[in-house]
């Protein structure tokens, strides 16, 4: 009985002295732990230039301690980082000497390290300038303010935390690198609201031609040149070839009759020609002769105007006589040789390039035959067919944009480029359109009759917020677009869009004058918010 009473006297004194020792040792086990200074939420500024974009942290800036900038920079225009450079901070306090805290390269792709130590608190206007090859900036920071102590420090930073945004999504530089990300800026532009049409290239009338031989013969090419090929160039007036019709007894008799008073004539023509050059250059030598004499006093004005005179009749006698000596020397070759049958010549009727060449030297082609087909591709007709529902909507000067099925990528201002020719006319019985045709210059041959696509036509303008046609996700067949709210958040919007003009789009609800929204990569954001995981871990600095 004794034994049992002593075991209980001893398991309540232990537990009594356990009770009375416990604040002791938490004590000493709160000793035992190392106190941590709380973290601070850092700084973090996105800007842009007309460059580049700067997204840059650094920490809460504390006099006398020393502080890393983390400058990551992206090229604007391909989004790529950049790669190498010299980046200097410069900052300057109201009194003491401005700092300057330069790299010479960066520390990896598109992040700049400057670092250094701020010996005064205060406020410091501050600047970044960057040069690279890829692009050079200098960047006003504003102010930086360097804290006289760690409990301001952590003041500041207690302020500066926020929630993020609803629908926002972190989306890292080095996953924008990756994909060459790249933005654009919500503006306030004009658009046009436009009715679309199908439309087809055609080749204008009169820019084209065929060559048939007048009469049936013999195919035969001209001396100078062969028998012109599909491809080749031609000038208006140019002889292609000739076509030799078969000819009689009495035909041949008369044609030698005919050959003989061609003959006489053109000797007739040849003597004239001489005559009047003679006499041309005789006036000439003349008036010079004249003129130098009475500039010595011994002509009079009347005598060099008369000698004028008598060159300009000379002159008139030679013109005359070598175009008539032209046109022979023309018949001559529809003569065809000295005792030989009629030639006739295949003229060319305008300026082109031969599409078509069908006649074979030495064939016997009929006078029905198309020979030559002829087409001036420097100028085409562009003819859209309207609604007839649409034509009271169309505007009295007619903004045009045209997009070819071949050329995709292509928007041809067709008011700008060329110039409306045609508008109005019936309309179709059967298809219920009216024609509307634009002439456009065709420098190149780039576009080809033929073609088919589909023309734009301008209604009405207006001003509105509007965004690339890129910058446009769906989801569900709901539009929408992410707008970078600092250099790794982006937030989605959802979109109200009004009318469509070119590659632009007006945005009547969802993004606000100068917001960026993604283009060139905005599918890859979207996928980042429904798989942040898939896009790889964070950064490490």
């Amino acid at each position: 009985m004794l034994r049992v009473f002593k075991s209980r006297f001893l398991r309540i004194l232990s537990f009594t002295l356990c009770l009375a020792l416990v604040p002791a040792c938490e004590r000493a086990r709160a000793a035992a732990v190392p106190v941590t200074e709380p973290e601070l939420e850092p700084v973090t500024l996105t800007l842009f230039t007309d460059e580049v974009l700067l997204f840059m942290e650094h920490p809460q800036l504390v006099a006398g301690e020393s502080a890393r900038f983390l400058a990551h920079f992206s090229v604007l225009a391909d989004g790529a980082p950049v790669r190498a450079g010299r980046l200097t901070l410069e900052a300057d306090a109201a009194s003491g000497s401005p700092l300057r805290f330069t790299v010479g390269a960066p520390k990896r792709d598109g992040l700049f390290t400057p670092e250094g130590v701020f010996p005064t608190a205060g406020r410091y206007s501050a600047r970044l300038i960057l040069e690279s090859d890829q692009a050079s900036a200098r960047i006003e920071l504003g102010e930086l303010v360097v804290h006289s102590d760690l409990t301001g420090a952590a003041m500041a930073s207690g302020s500066a935390g926020e929630a993020e945004p609803p629908d926002s999504v972190p989306f890292l530089l080095e996953q924008q690198w990756k994909i060459g990300l790249r933005l654009q800026q919500a503006r306030v532009r004009t658009l046009v609201a436009r009715v679309p049409a199908p439309a087809r290239a055609v080749t204008p009338q009169g820019l084209a031609g065929v060559v048939i031989p007048p009469l049936a013969g013999r195919l035969s090419a001209s001396e100078e040149r062969g028998l012109p090929r599909a491809g080749e160039r031609v000038t208006a007036g140019e002889v292609l070839g000739y076509v030799e019709p078969p000819l009689g007894a009495a035909e041949l008799a008369q044609l030698r009759a005919l050959e003989l008073e061609f003959d006489l004539r053109a000797l007739e023509v040849e003597r004239r020609l001489a005559d009047a050059s003679g006499r041309s250059s005789f006036a000439a030598r003349q008036r010079e002769r004249t003129q130098r004499l009475q500039g010595q006093g011994l002509r009079t004005q009347l005598d060099l105007e008369e000698a004028e005179q008598e060159l300009l009749r000379a002159q008139s006698e030679e013109k005359a006589a070598g175009a008539a000596h032209a046109a022979l020397e023309r018949l001559h070759g529809e003569r065809g040789p000295a005792g030989g049958g009629l030639r006739l010549a295949l003229i060319a009727p305008i300026a082109g390039t031969v599409v078509e060449a069908r006649g074979t030297l030495g064939e016997f082609v009929q006078s029905e035959d198309e020979l030559f087909r002829i087409v001036d591709e420097s100028t085409l007709w562009i003819e859209a067919k309207v609604s007839e529902f649409d034509l009271g909507r169309l505007g009295a000067s007619l903004a045009a944009e045209l997009v070819l099925d071949a050329l995709p990528d292509q928007r041809l201002d067709l008011a700008t480029l060329g110039r409306l020719v045609f508008s109005g006319g019936p309309v179709d019985p059967v298809s219920r359109t009216a024609l509307v045709r634009f002439e456009l210059p065709n420098p190149g041959v780039r576009l080809r009759a033929g073609m088919a696509g589909t023309i734009q036509l301008g209604t009405s303008r207006i001003q509105a917020v509007a965004i690339p046609e890129d910058a446009i996700v769906y989801e569900r067949g709901r539009p929408s677009a992410y707008v970078m709210l600092t250099g790794e958040l982006f937030q989605k919007r959802a979109l109200s869009l009004g009318i469509r003009d070119g590659e632009y789009v007006e945005v009547l609800e969802g993004v606000v004058d100068g917001e960026r929204v993604t283009t060139h990569g905005a599918y890859a954001v979207q996928m980042s918010s429904l798989s942040p995981a898939a896009f790889g871990p964070g950064h490490a600095h």
